[in-house]
């Protein structure tokens, strides 16, 4: 049961950290971004990742479960019920925070890092940086070195590159070719 509990979660990390970002990334970015009453831009984070979440959540929770009750192993069975709620708690708390991206012609407001809640506001002038990291995040950095971070899970996230090359050509932008 060991080997099996094993060949199950790597399954299911070589899923999550190399085929779903990758896979999501494409369909994220042909979604266009929401506009307010003010003509402010947002994007939000797509609602699929939180499905992703819970399913991989509740995936941990049963097979925790079902190792603990079914196996000679109930340690392991404690473990997986415990990631299965490590996943599943904070995605439900990240729904009561606020995680938009919002921008107009002057400016970027956003999360200040990948995992802050935090929000910056950066001037579209005072960008000097914008780049894309393997991690599927995007970085907006501005001359005194704030930032604003995104992923590809926001969908729409490709529209607010477009209005950097559009508001500030000057920037290096390859690496969202």
């Amino acid at each position: 049961m060991a080997l099996i509990t094993s060949a199950l979660t790597s399954a299911i990390v070589v899923a999550a950290v190399s085929v779903i970002p990758a896979l999501f990334s494409r369909k994220s970015k042909s979604v266009k971004a929401k506009i307010k009453e003010n003509g402010e831009k947002y994007i939000e984070l797509s609602s699929f990742v939180f499905w992703i979440i819970y399913g991989g959540g509740a995936a941990f929770t049963i097979v925790g479960l079902l190792v603990y009750l079914f196996s000679d192993e109930p340690i392991a069975g404690i473990i997986f019920g415990v990631l299965g709620l490590v996943l599943i708690v904070p995605s439900i708390l990240l729904t009561f925070v606020d995680t938009t991206v919002n921008w107009s012609s002057e400016y970027i407001c956003g999360a200040k890092s990948g995992v802050s809640i935090k929000k910056n506001k950066i001037l579209w002038d005072d960008v000097v940086l914008a780049k894309y990291h393997p991690n599927h995040t995007i970085q907006i950095k501005d001359n005194l070195g704030k930032n604003v971070v995104l992923s590809v899970y926001y969908n729409g996230w490709n529209e607010v590159i477009g209005d950097l090359r559009a508001i500030r050509p000057d920037i290096d932008t390859s690496d969202f070719d």
